[in-house]
């Protein structure tokens, strides 16, 4: 289960978009719903991940963005 939205030194005023399963961020907000971010801001999307093509998309040009995945990472011809 990925915390880095708990745990990692983000630097004053980063959002965290997550972007996971229903089931995944439901877990997450029972467990660690609770605890202090250290993040500024968490935002959970949730989704079919199976389905999600652009990493970063819908964020503003000028907005600086870090894009963390986890999980399996694509296998195949298509994934080149």
């Amino acid at each position: 289960m990925d915390t880095r939205c708990w745990r990692l030194d983000w630097p004053p005023g980063t959002a965290v978009w997550e972007v996971d399963s229903e089931r995944l961020l439901g877990f997450k907000q029972r467990v660690l719903g609770d605890q202090q971010l250290a993040c500024a801001r968490r935002a959970a999307v949730a989704c079919d991940v199976r389905h999600v093509q652009g990493a970063a998309g819908g964020c503003a040009p000028c907005a600086t963005a870090r894009v963390l995945r986890s999980g399996p990472a694509p296998q195949g011809p298509e994934a080149r």
